[in-house]
């Protein structure tokens, strides 16, 4: 083969090469046209139709997928200054039912505190008594009613909430809808200073309306220690029945978890969150700085060298597998600590989160206190006599709660008396603390014999 014929192929190919590399790639150009469609639609003359609302519908979904396939086509999405205005008219219209809670919630960053909205209506105290709520369901009805006018009605109607500051290209419809939502927003904050807030959330701050503190404008984080810490309340009464055969009335009841604390648990301050993904970030948050659910301990007995076992090899084996979880939490809370003592902003305080590390020990310590003196008796079958004890079958935690309610309190008294700061969670069997030898000293009397 002749030299120049192969050095002229190896500079096709590198033309070639060059070129594509030059041209945009497909998913830019699917993305680009999808965006345009989605904004034609919007301001098409037959919106209201089902046709073109299933179309939307499809298009919206595509570019929420879109914007998750990369950082390229994230970057193309948020570089489209009218997009986030078309997302938030189209995603408020078909809202079905349930309005959203959170009062940012769906406005794809489109700010409502400012900004203009035209000259307002000509009376505008006539919505002095509308609530957060009222707010909310008027955003929806507004973009349901833009949706089926002409957009020449839509210029005639709501030349007073045109929104004259939003980025060019921006039709009336999707003007109008924000002027009004601006006017509203801004009015309420502006009537009852009160009702205007800013989310919890440490790196947030956005501004939202909510109602002393209460729903709709926000949701709302009450003491998620005991319910996602301790287990749910469980509900129950003194007797079966009354005196005339009908149901009593029901109370709550701390769960076996909660009833193990020797301190108050610690209750976390109400939070208000502008939007979901605050909601989601706060979760996390409490996910990571408290990674453990003393609740889920029965489960992990489950899978330990207890299962299968009854009796009193099941409470021999279940209080060894107390140690080894007492270990493991002592370890992941360590974690959570250091992590938490790193991190540069943090919604909730280090201090609360210690004293909510604190009650977490402090419960899977009794627990272990609890079977730590039933397996002193346990290792000689004639001291057990009479005796009711626990770990000697699965479930005994909720189904005997009662029944060791004595024995847990004793252990408690002990714990409180004995315990130091320094001892932290007891998780070696072969060096227990002076709390727990203690315990295993009283063992008989926490179980005495019933006849």
């Amino acid at each position: 083969m002749p030299a120049g014929t192969k050095r002229s192929r190896v500079d096709a190919t590198s033309t070639s090469s060059a070129a594509v590399a030059a041209t945009p790639f497909p998913t830019e150009t699917v993305c680009e046209t999808t965006v345009q469609l989605f904004f034609s639609l919007v301001d098409g003359a037959e919106m209201h139709t089902a046709a073109v609302q299933q179309q939307l519908r499809v298009l919206a979904c595509s570019l929420l997928k879109l914007e998750r396939t990369s950082k390229a086509l994230r970057a193309l999405l948020k570089s489209n200054k009218c997009l986030p205005y078309y997302r938030f008219f189209f995603h408020t219209s078909s809202a079905i039912a349930v309005l959203p809670r959170r009062f940012l919630d769906g406005t794809f960053g489109v700010a409502l505190f400012s900004g203009a909205f035209g000259n307002g209506p000509s009376n505008t105290t006539r919505f002095d008594v509308l609530t957060p709520k009222d707010v909310l369901q008027d955003r929806v009805n507004t973009s349901n009613r833009l949706s089926e006018l002409s957009i020449d009605r839509v210029v005639t109607k709501s030349v007073n909430y045109m929104a004259s500051d939003l980025p060019t290209g921006v039709g009336p419809r999707v003007a109008a809808f924000v002027g009004r939502a601006r006017f509203l927003t801004q009015h309420r904050a502006a009537v009852n200073p009160h009702w205007a807030t800013t989310c919890n959330l440490a790196n947030c701050h956005c501004k939202m309306l909510c109602s002393d503190g209460s729903m709709p404008g926000g949701v709302q984080q009450s003491n998620p220690a005991l319910a996602d810490l301790f287990g749910e309340s469980v509900t129950s009464s003194e007797e079966d029945e009354d005196e005339d055969g009908n149901e009593p009335p029901q109370y709550p009841v701390a769960s076996y978890w909660a009833s193990l604390s020797p301190k108050p648990l610690t209750t976390l301050p109400r939070r208000v969150f502008c939007s979901l993904a605050c909601s989601l970030a706060y979760e996390d948050e409490l996910a990571t700085a408290v990674p453990i659910r003393v609740s889920d301990a029965e489960y992990q007995e489950t899978f330990s060298s207890a299962s299968g076992k009854v009796g009193l090899a099941r409470i021999l084996a279940s209080t060894r597998a107390a140690f080894k979880r007492n270990d493991a939490a002592a370890r992941a809370l360590r974690e959570a600590m250091r992590s938490i003592r790193k991190r540069q902003r943090s919604t909730i305080r280090t201090e609360l989160f210690e004293r909510m590390h604190k009650n977490v020990a402090d419960v899977l310590n009794i627990d272990l206190g609890l079977l730590y003196a039933a397996s002193a008796l346990a290792e000689s079958p004639g001291a057990c006599q009479g005796r009711l004890l626990p770990a000697t079958a699965p479930g005994w935690r909720d189904a005997e709660i009662k029944r060791f309610a004595r024995a847990t309190e004793r252990v408690k008294a002990i714990y409180l008396k004995h315990h130091r700061e320094s001892d932290g969670l007891a998780r070696d069997e072969r060096f227990p603390p002076l709390w727990l030898r203690k315990v295993r000293d009283q063992a008989a009397g926490l179980f005495p014999v019933h006849v």
